[in-house]
């Protein structure tokens, strides 16, 4: 049995051990129709309360699950969809003060909301 993990990384794909060429064309057939978690920027587990607003005016307050300098995950049950806009404000790392931040769901399941978080600047 090999064992060895496969990504894809700007439409090539790797391979962290040496398989056999057929099992190799296999993967490469099959990578349209399976789902590759390549992140761009490493997530930590990092608890803070989070307040967000959604673009229709509601307000919330929850909590994070995991945080990373591309966006968070929070735990909610609300009833998001992916593509809503939210602004978020998170605490400094430091203690003291807030950083307001512009952010996407991109993905929404039973334990909460991941937000990916936009750059550049354009109103809600």
């Amino acid at each position: 049995m090999i064992q060895a993990l496969t990504f894809i990384l700007n439409d090539e794909i790797y391979y962290t051990a040496e398989i056999p060429q057929e099992l190799k064309r296999g993967i490469e057939q099959e990578r349209d129709r399976r789902w590759f978690e390549v992140r761009q920027f490493p997530r930590r587990a990092h608890r803070v309360r989070v307040e967000f607003s959604t673009p229709d005016g509601g307000r919330f307050t929850y909590y994070t699950r995991d945080l990373s300098l591309g966006g968070v995950f929070i735990e909610t049950d609300l009833p998001l969809k992916l593509g809503d806009e939210l602004r978020l404000t998170l605490p400094m790392t430091t203690g003291s003060g807030t950083v307001q931040v512009r952010g996407e769901v991109v993905r929404v399941d039973d334990h909460g909301i991941g937000i990916a978080f936009k750059r550049g600047r354009r109103k809600m």
